[in-house]
């Protein structure tokens, strides 16, 4: 099953602009003290530039794998109920004058909002999240 999870089987290089990141690695979660050492190093390096900068660090989604090993035909006992939480739970930080954030948890757009309130004095509410765990995932403008 190991050699199902290998960066070779699992991504095309090709078609990535970070190709680079990936030499050296076998399995895709051994990028990740890579991707963690270069987004700290562009933190600082935007901090030292200008300290009053606000950095917002956000991802679109977060683990894929279970239903991706899944569609492989590698795991045959995917459940969204207990799967699509995981692939919900982005990533987000916010750098801002040694400010705290109580972002943990938060969708992409509410940490927007809350980061928003906090900075800019607005007062954006919270969007309540949709829990779908149909996997029927349809483009509502078709």
């Amino acid at each position: 099953m190991t050699e199902a999870l290998t960066v070779k089987k699992l991504y095309t290089l090709d078609q990535t602009i970070a190709k680079d990141i990936f030499e050296g690695v076998t399995y895709p979660w051994e990028v990740l003290p890579k991707i963690s050492s270069f987004i700290l190093e562009l933190v600082t390096t935007i901090q030292a530039h200008d300290p009053n900068a606000l950095i917002i660090v956000q991802s679109d989604h977060g683990s894929r794998q279970a239903n991706h090993f899944y569609d492989m035909g590698i795991w045959d006992t995917y459940d969204p109920t207990v799967e699509n939480p995981y692939m919900q739970n982005t990533l987000n930080c916010v750098y801002y004058q040694n400010q705290s954030f109580a972002i943990e948890g938060e969708t992409g757009i509410n940490t927007m909002r809350m980061v928003f309130n906090q900075v800019l004095g607005t007062e954006l509410a919270p969007i309540t999240p949709v829990q779908d765990y149909s996997n029927n995932y349809v483009d509502e403008q078709s």
